[in-house]
């Protein structure tokens, strides 16, 4: 069986199991990861999930991938940390001081919301990207037609899988060319002017796309509209079955802890002041960088 080549890996064939298991299975995990992470708020849950990621990235060779997606998002979680932390409003107004930062209080109540949003925010990334990753687009359409789901969504779903990796190499170039070129090629001064030809580009790449489905008789009556078949053999059924016996538990777990469970958390204060410390640290390098870059420095 040929290595598929998923959205996220540049181009870079693989061969671990993952790459070779049957995409609905994955869509079945991926749906049960999305659904009980949006609904939990137990840490020992979210954690567990976040384990299971690591180990899928480690073992399908998207690791790296993997980091750079969570590194990407860092600033989110850093806003998340901060806000949540010196502005809770889920405890409002009995808040617990946890720690005092200059003339700023961290309340104990807000971290671990906190710390719970952003185990939430991670354990999506973690599980999420080794499991798309490792699945062709066009397996995915396929996969998603055999669930009976409208060819449109599932068109729309494959495609932003392949374009956006695409437009995201075609800006990286466009950036390439006005630095050798002499302009700005980095910060967000660079990033206007390197829109208007990513985006032409797009236009254009979306119409020739069109004009290729129509003439390709996309969606016509019962037409097979893709050249791949997914197969969905017993481990994928087992596999599938047991994605959704997780579903029902995870979900079950989150409704009978509540939604107040982290609000007794408690993190040390030491711990505390670090965390918000580092979140505050990246926070404001980004604001800094950000500032730089309108600023035209």
């Amino acid at each position: 069986m040929t290595a598929a080549i998923g959205p996220f890996t540049g181009g870079a064939a693989g061969r671990s199991w993952l790459h070779r298991a049957s995409p609905i299975p994955k869509l079945a995990w991926l749906a049960t990861t999305v659904v009980v992470v949006l609904v939990t708020f137990v840490p020992g849950l979210l954690v567990a999930i976040i384990a299971a990621g690591i180990v899928l990235a480690a073992s399908s060779g998207t690791g790296r991938v993997t980091a750079r997606t969570v590194i990407a998002l860092a600033p989110v979680a850093a806003s998340i940390v901060v806000i949540q932390s010196l502005a809770p409003a889920a405890c409002r107004p009995d808040c617990t001081p946890a720690a005092a930062l200059g003339p700023l209080t961290v309340y104990q109540e807000g971290l671990g919301r906190a710390l719970v949003l952003v185990a939430r925010l991670v354990a999506m990334e973690v599980v999420a990207v080794p499991l798309l990753a490792t699945t062709h687009p066009s397996d995915l359409f396929a996969a998603l037609r055999r669930l009976r789901l409208p060819y449109e969504i599932a068109l729309m779903l494959s495609l932003s899988l392949q374009l956006v990796p695409q437009l995201r190499r075609e800006l990286d170039e466009v950036l390439a060319a006005q630095r050798a070129r002499g302009f700005r090629g980095r910060g967000l001064a660079a990033l206007a002017p390197a829109l208007v030809p990513v985006v032409a580009g797009a236009f254009d790449r979306l119409t020739t796309m069109v004009l290729g489905l129509e003439a390709r008789g996309l969606g016509a009556g019962r037409t097979r509209t893709s050249y791949r078949r997914v197969s969905l053999g017993p481990t994928g059924v087992v596999s599938s079955l047991l994605a959704l016996v997780a579903a029902v538990a995870g979900i079950g777990r989150s409704i009978t802890a509540g939604p107040q469970g982290t609000l007794g958390l408690d993190v040390p204060p030491g711990v505390a002041v670090a965390v918000v410390v580092v979140a505050l640290a990246v926070f404001v390098l980004v604001l800094a960088r950000a500032a730089r870059a309108l600023g035209g420095r």
